[in-house]
């Protein structure tokens, strides 16, 4: 299996568990995003994959789906991020990360490049 798709399997799976454990909302982030985080994930030159981070269930799989944010980078760079190396914000500013998509606002990078950054460090 890909090194990348297992990473975002273990971050959703992560997700998962501290929502059931901690049976916790931020209260900002479901009322801006009730529906949650909807993003497709490409690897450059290689698989695609649609992540959903919700407020009841996160997940990811492989393909794509209708989203408003796209987001394209390197293997090298999906695994260096989950290992706190870079984070996706400065990916984007670097132009190591391509995003497509961003239509109604910088929110959803922002808030995804966070969880990302801190499950980096919780997850070692």
């Amino acid at each position: 299996m890909n090194a990348v798709f297992e990473r975002f399997e273990r971050l959703t799976a992560f997700l998962n568990a501290y929502s059931k454990k901690n049976a916790y909302e931020i209260p900002e982030f479901t009322e801006l995003y009730p529906l949650g985080l909807r993003l497709n994930i490409r690897v450059k030159d290689g698989d695609k994959y649609y992540l959903a981070i919700t407020p009841k269930k996160s997940f990811v799989k492989k393909g794509t789906s209708a989203v408003d944010l796209n987001l394209e980078a390197t293997e090298d760079f999906w695994l260096g991020a989950f290992e706190g190396k870079y984070s996706v914000i400065s990916g984007v500013m670097t132009k190591k990360v391509k995003v497509r998509g961003l239509r109604s606002s910088f929110m959803p990078l922002v808030i995804f490049s966070s969880i990302v950054s801190l499950c980096s460090t919780i997850m070692r």
